[in-house]
């Protein structure tokens, strides 16, 4: 097995690292190229394992992550999920095609995504790539236990994730309890000894006066971590849009909202969750009437001269929204949802980068993986998630080495309520503590 391709000097160096080390994480910021690391590494240790590569990843990403490994490892044979024998739905003839494909011996390379991970055997000394390993970041569950299993008898492991630390620092503790690294204290014990007032899956403070340097000294040697900006392009712009409701828009939001005057017994049969997305989404997409959050986001876009990308998280109610509003306008743009297969996917893709005419991209969930669109510069987002790991992916589809650009912008657009503002607070808050983790500064924060 044989890579092609030519390494960057950040990459050279983690890889280097990666060669001494039996398990590990790979934590290289967004658009400096994890997977292109993975690649000379197999290359290198398949040679001396006994067993076949196993890469594993999400689901959305099988197809463009077999065209990667087939590009820097022409030599290597490579199966995946998603062909029909592994689907259960081939033919006689597939079927004979495929037992003929591989009556010499088994593929080098098996992709498959987390969800599949379950049906797939351990073998004694193969090698295990991990990539985008958020997906196992919840010690215990079923995806983690699937991934400690695949990992328990591997020769060598590597997980790769450019935000190992979403929520809390225990999330890079179960990371790295899953791939098999032993020298690791109980996740509970790591909660009590290195952070303060821990309760939940809430962070307050690092245990004072070095929880921090203990908690990087526990699992830091570990993890090679690598965040550099340079040759990306510079965020420039107003990044936050507070935008007025109407009055009775207000209301309705606030009717989910706040929790004072209401004695109806089915408002209050409702969990707080449910309440709080009820009274957000009537924030963001008034039933009935117009969305000012988004047709000011919308306005944005079309008085650019620029391709601009247009994300919202509503799916059922955002992206036919926002693509009526298109249509009316007359502006050519091209969608791709999380049901949007890959032919459909790929021509949209192409469309908006290589058609003058589609200058509108809409997005959901879907653009936080995976897509390099650094050919494009504008990213308009309709409101945030809670968690700055996938803001940070969602804008590393634009801000990626190799960019043409030197400026990027990204504009989020939200309702001017309470709530919203909060909700940002939060982020910037999380955000905070994710950089104590890569800087290895104490900052005491107040609760999320």
């Amino acid at each position: 097995m044989k890579f092609t391709g030519n390494l960057l000097d950040h990459q050279q160096r983690a890889l280097d690292w990666l060669n001494d080390r039996d398990r590990s994480i790979l934590a290289l910021d967004t658009g400096l190229g994890k997977t292109f690391v993975a690649m000379p590494w197999l290359a290198q240790h398949h040679e001396q394992s006994t067993g076949q590569v196993l890469w594993i990843t999400q689901a959305a990403l099988i197809n463009q992550t077999v065209q990667r490994l087939q590009e820097y490892l022409p030599d290597a044979t490579l199966c995946h999920q998603l062909e029909p024998f592994h689907r259960g739905s081939c033919s006689r003839t597939q079927n004979l095609a495929h037992q003929e494909r591989w009556s010499a011996g088994p593929p080098d390379i098996y992709v498959c995504s987390y969800q599949h991970l379950k049906k797939v055997p351990a073998t004694p000394g193969q090698l295990v790539v991990l990539d985008e390993a958020s997906a196992f970041k919840t010690a215990h569950n079923g995806t983690w236990k699937s991934v400690r299993n695949a990992t328990r008898k591997a020769g060598r492991v590597l997980a790769l994730t450019a935000t190992p630390v979403d929520n809390h620092p225990d999330e890079l503790h179960a990371i790295a309890s899953a791939i098999g690294i032993t020298d690791l204290i109980d996740v509970d014990d790591c909660a009590v000894s290195y952070v303060d007032d821990y309760g939940g899956r809430k962070f307050t403070s690092w245990r004072e006066p070095d929880g921090l340097a203990l908690f990087n000294q526990h699992i830091g040697s570990h993890v090679y971590y690598h965040r550099d900006d340079t040759g990306k392009p510079v965020r420039v712009g107003q990044q936050r849009v507070y935008v007025p409701l109407l009055p009775a828009q207000k209301r309705k939001a606030e009717f989910w909202l706040d929790s004072r005057g209401h004695r109806e017994p089915w408002w209050w049969n409702l969990s707080p969750r449910d309440r709080l997305r009820r009274g957000m989404d009537a924030a963001l997409w008034p039933n009935g009437s117009a969305s000012p959050v988004a047709d000011a986001a919308i306005a944005d876009a079309l008085a650019r001269d620029d391709k601009v990308i247009l994300y919202t998280e509503s799916v059922s109610d955002g992206v036919p929204y926002l693509c009526g509003k298109l249509d009316t306008a007359g502006v050519g743009y091209r969608n791709i949802e999380g049901s949007s297969d890959q032919t459909k996917r790929a021509q949209a893709l192409h469309d908006f980068q290589h058609n003058p005419d589609v200058r509108v991209l809409v997005a959901s969930q879907v653009l936080e993986y995976g897509l390099d669109l650094q050919f494009c510069r504008v990213l308009i987002s309709i409101d945030t998630s809670w968690n700055p790991s996938r803001e940070e992916q969602r804008e590393g589809r634009i801000c990626r080495l190799g960019s043409p650009h030197e400026t990027y912008e990204h504009v989020v657009y939200t309702p001017d309520l309470d709530i919203f503002r909060r909700k940002d607070s939060v982020l910037d808050r999380k955000a905070a503590m994710r950089e104590d983790i890569y800087a290895g500064q104490v900052h005491s924060m107040s609760a999320m």
